[in-house]
């Protein structure tokens, strides 16, 4: 059994991506059962992403695969910086890593949306179980 780690601003606004992704129509329900969040804190998220989402233009931004995405978004990232990345990504409980026979990246299957965060409230503050 892991460690409870604290949920960084990141993962929460990562877990909850991860649920409008696979979600046409999202009720607050839907949400809310797989992290206990309000809507105040939802709101918050989604203006922030829009901030980010947009170009100079005011146009939505394209992205293809994981690598190129992540080198397009952050040109000037270093080899430790990706790593950082990626250690978040698995704490929300993605699995990610480079496959050293093939030399590239790779993520886990997308199986659709989870049915369970593992992300309980405590003392005011998100928590999961760690994977590490």
């Amino acid at each position: 059994m892991g460690k409870f780690i604290e949920l960084s601003k990141i993962e929460r606004q990562l877990l909850l991506y991860e649920i409008f992704l696979h979600c046409e129509v999202t009720e607050f329900a839907e949400i809310t059962s797989r992290l206990p969040i309000n809507k105040r804190m939802i709101q918050r998220d989604i203006v922030d992403w829009e901030k980010e989402l947009e170009n100079e233009d005011g146009e939505a931004k394209e992205y293809f695969t994981a690598k190129d995405s992540y080198y397009e978004l952050f040109p000037e990232s270093s080899e430790r910086t990706r790593q950082r990345d990626f250690k978040t990504l698995r704490r929300i409980g993605h699995e990610v890593g480079y496959d050293n026979n093939d030399h590239c990246f790779v993520m886990e299957e997308d199986y659709g949306l989870r049915e369970d965060f593992d992300v309980k409230k405590r003392g005011g503050k998100l928590i999961r179980r760690s994977n590490e």
